[in-house]
């Protein structure tokens, strides 16, 4: 049996894998999203699915709903152990930074004073109260998720700093705080 032609130009419109903005239902805002393939139950829709999040949230939009990754987008789920998240890459049309990030180490200081850190080196850090941990990092997207002491299992965005004088911070995902890097 043929695949009827709107459904093959659909499927080319959806390339699972591919890393894009997707609408969040509130205007003009977006979630960080992975193309999971056509949803069969909506009619030329492509189904997706935001990064860090349950399926639960997973959705069906029209391909011109959908943004190129570059788009300004909320920060990634909490959920570290989504494993759309953790198998995320920025290819698949994303485009890729002109340089690797690098972590800087040093005290950053949050809002809530027992949710500061130290980053020791590039894949430990030390909690507040001084207890170890290590701490994943994506140099090509900021991405950093803690396991161990305080911060065990919370994500967070990277930013190297903008401009002279101003420090790097790490923005945690659910919260929403950022931390400076102290300078």
């Amino acid at each position: 049996m043929a695949v009827p032609a709107p459904v093959f130009a659909q499927a080319e419109a959806c390339p699972a894998g591919k890393i894009v903005a997707s609408p969040t239902g509130m205007r003009d805002q977006y979630y960080r999203s992975v193309i999971l393939g056509v949803d069969v139950r909506h009619a030329l829709q492509c189904r997706v699915h935001p990064l860090g999040y349950s399926s639960d949230d997973d959705s069906a939009w029209p391909p011109g709903m959908l943004k190129e990754p570059s788009a300004a987008t909320k920060p990634v789920g909490p959920n570290a152990a989504d494993p759309h998240l953790l198998a995320a890459r920025p290819s698949g049309g994303a485009p890729a930074p002109a340089k690797a990030m690098v972590l800087s180490p040093g005290a950053y200081q949050c809002p809530k004073p027992d949710m500061g850190f130290t980053i020791v080196d590039g894949a430990n850090y030390r909690d507040a109260t001084g207890r170890a941990g290590t701490v994943l990092f994506d140099a090509k997207t900021g991405s950093v998720v803690f396991r161990g002491g305080k911060l065990h299992n919370t994500a967070g965005t990277f930013a190297q700093p903008t401009a002279p004088g101003r420090p790097a911070a790490i923005t945690f995902t659910v919260s929403g705080e950022a931390c400076p890097l102290k300078m």
